[in-house]
Parts: C-alpha cells; structure tokens; sequence
C-alpha cells in the first residue's frame, strides 16, 4: 500500500491521523513521501483554505485553487477530474501512436488485422458488460448508434477502419498523379483476398453505396456515417424484441432496453423453463413491458388511474395559476383538485359528471374549463396510452 487518503472533521482530526500514519510507517520502515502529499478542505461541497498540517518532519501543503492531486495515478481536486483525465489519454494515446508509427518495425506488426480489429470491439463490449454498463442480451447495434437516434454513441473501431479504408481507396482512385494511377492498376491484378481495392469495394457494397469516385471527400466520409447508421439501424429493427422500440421511434419519447424480468423475457429470451408466459395478474395476454404499464385490466382501475389523476393534477394547478384560482398546494404532487373552483373569469370543473338533453354514456370529462365572459367551454381528456397507441388516442 502506497496510496492512501485520510478523511477527518476537522484539522485537528486530521493531525492526529497523519500522526499516527507517520508512526506507523516508521514502524514498518516505510519511508513517509511528504512531497508527494496534499491536503484538501471542503466544507459543505466547496473548497476552502486552511493552511497546511504541520507533520514530525515537515509539513503538508495545501492545494491552491485550480490544482490536482495524483491519487491511483488519477487527478482528482474536490472529484476526479473527468476532462483533466480525457486530455491524459488522448495524449497518451499521441504518444503511443508516435512511439510505434516512428520504429523500425515491420508494417506487419504494425497494423492489425480485420479478426484483430473486431476483436477489439469484442473486448470493449466484454468490459462494459463485466462493469454492468451493457447488458449481455441487450442489442450489440444500440452501443453504436448516436445518442440522438437512441444509441449509447460508442465509437465502433471496426467501422472506423472501414471508413478509412473508403477513404483512401478514394483518394488513389482519384489522384492524377502518374504513379498512383500504375500502383492502383498493379492492385487491381492482386488476388481478392490481398487488394486493397477488393476490400473496399466489398464493404461499400455491403453499405449499398453506389458511385463512390463522384463523391467529394468530405461528402464521402458523411454518406459513409450514414450508411453505417442506416445498416445499424436496419438491423436493430429486425430484431423482434429490441426493435419494437425503433420502429415506433418517431412516435414515442421512451428509450429502453426492455430487460426487466417478464415472463416473455424469461421464456423467449433468457430461455428459463417457465409454465406459461401469460400475466400473472390478469392471465389473459403474454406479460410483456407494453402489457405490464398500459394493458393489464387488473391494474386498470388502480395504478393506471392513480397515473391518469396524477397527470390530470398537473394540468389543474396550472389553470388553476393561469387563472388565479384557489389551489391546495404549490406543487403538482401535494396538489389536491376540488371538483368545482370558480371566479369571475373562469369556473373548472374536475371528474364532474355532466347532464345533457341526449343520453351520453361517457359524461365526466377529465377537466372542464368554462370561459364566462367569452361564453366558451373547453373539454379536456389526459391519456397514458403505450407507444404504440398514441396514434389511436390522438
């Protein structure tokens, strides 16, 4: 143990806690590294300035603001310093590059292969997954995809040396320099398995791109993203579980991996043997996540309500404010709507059962708003349909 963090309430804590430090290493003929340490005040999440703390030897300085500390060999000051960290390894990867791109190595042991390069996505994948940030049956195409498409955004490495192979397949097919035009003629004579052109033209085919040469180069790296995407996205659709949420992308705001232990999951999924994947509640339709929040009966007239008033609240504190009208409470959640509030202006009515002249099965709207001086009635219903259903309810 070489690395050690002292937490104490105060300064005089903390003396005493180095002090016992400092005995103990020389009890164990451990040298105590003064330079090397620092000390850190906070007080209620903010930083402060205390002086140092006086040791048998010497002393240990405060940090000034701004400054780190090395602790496991990450800076930290009042946390880790996330972006302190990111130009570390961006740097350190420069470096890495420089040593192995600038030796007399043989380009063989340069470069990867393509089973090398997918390997590494492979890796990746594994570490998110024993770091339970990735589930191991969740869609390997999700990890990929932009954030703003519903992804993760990770960088998959092997789509980026295929966008480079692209890329510089186009920059020799177009040169008018005399020489690259014979070395592209002298790839064009090499086995398949050996020319670079062969390569690349296999992977723009399984991009479906098409008259790649017509392309600018900036405008080709765009159409190659996009066609990554497109085969990404074309995939995850096809799958039957993890594809229901991108197919119905455009009409729905929710992002899930849908991993929750049903029984369709345990059954059709994680292969358990169970006896039935119907809900256990109701029994009547497979228990899937869309049956579970907005197709069960049985929690129809219990939770399902209890979510439909919670909505409906919201709306009637804000008339309510909008209006000047009385109100329970100021927040949504404390808020408690009277079945009638009324002023000059305005009366709202709530899950107010109406009379009319023809019989009407459905007569307690939600919200009812009465404009009195423009003599005027506003009927408001609140719905919480699955994503699949918005289109029905609306």
């Amino acid at each position: 143990m070489d690395d050690i963090k002292l937490f104490a309430r105060d300064d005089n804590g903390l003396r005493t806690l180095v002090d016992h430090v400092e005995r103990f290493s020389d009890d164990i003929g451990m040298q105590f590294g003064y330079q090397k340490c620092a000390k850190l005040s906070a007080r209620r999440g903010k930083l402060i300035w205390t002086g140092p703390v006086p040791t048998l030897e010497s002393e240990i300085n405060e940090l000034d603001y701004g400054q780190t500390y090395r602790y496991l060999g990450f800076p930290e000051a009042g946390g880790i310093d996330h972006a302190c960290n990111k130009s570390i390894i961006t740097a350190e990867l420069h470096r890495h590059l420089k040593l192995v791109w600038g030796s007399l190595l043989c380009g063989q042991f340069k470069v990867k292969t393509k089973a090398e390069i997918a390997q590494f996505d492979v890796t990746v994948r594994k570490t998110l997954t024993a770091a339970k940030s990735h589930h191991p049956r969740s869609a390997i195409e999700r990890l990929y995809l932009p954030r703003k498409l519903g992804g993760r955004g990770l960088l998959n490495i092997e789509h980026l040396y295929h966008r480079r192979l692209i890329l510089l397949s186009h920059h020799l097919q177009s040169s008018r320099d005399d020489l690259v035009q014979a070395c592209c003629e002298l790839m064009m004579q090499f086995p398949p398995r050996k020319s670079l052109l062969s390569k690349v033209d296999d992977v723009v085919s399984s991009l479906l791109l098409t008259d790649v040469l017509n392309y600018e180069v900036g405008q080709l790296k765009t159409a190659v993203i996009a066609a990554q995407r497109k085969k990404l996205q074309s995939v995850l659709c096809d799958k039957p579980l993890h594809g229901k949420f991108f197919t119905f992308i455009q009409s729905s705001t929710i992002d899930a991996d849908q991993v929750l232990c049903t029984r369709v999951y345990q059954a059709k999924i994680m292969h358990t043997p169970i006896q039935s994947i119907l809900c256990r509640l109701c029994q009547e339709q497979e228990e899937t996540i869309q049956h579970i929040l907005s197709g069960c009966p049985v929690l129809a007239p219990t939770s399902y309500l209890r979510r439909h008033n919670m909505v409906g609240r919201v709306l009637h504190l804000h008339l309510s404010k909008s209006f000047k009208l009385p109100i329970s409470a100021k927040c949504w959640y404390d808020h408690q709507p009277l079945p009638v509030v009324e002023n000059e202006i305005v009366k709202v009515l709530w899950d107010f059962g109406l009379y009319t002249d023809v019989h009407v099965s459905s007569n307690r709207p939600d919200i009812v708003l009465f404009l009195k001086k423009e003599e005027r009635i506003i009927f408001f219903e609140v719905a919480c349909p699955a994503d699949i259903n918005v289109l029905t309810k609306e």
